[in-house]
């Protein structure tokens, strides 16, 4: 972590796999939304807040 820059890293157990068998999509969206979050707020004075109005996260299956 750094100032505007956050790197999330996680291992997903089977808590987070969906009826398929496979990670649940919102387990990834999740670690992007709070490592953006997490960003965002290293680069903001003691007095300012923010949140996450919208997010969008597109999955390719190769």
């Amino acid at each position: 972590m750094e100032r505007g820059r956050a790197i999330f890293e996680g291992r997903p157990s089977t808590a987070v796999y969906n009826p398929i068998g496979s990670v649940h999509g919102g387990y990834a969206a999740t670690l992007l939304d709070s490592a953006c979050g997490y960003a965002v707020h290293s680069s903001l004075s003691a007095d300012q807040g923010f949140t996450t109005l919208e997010l969008k996260v597109a999955y390719t299956v190769g």
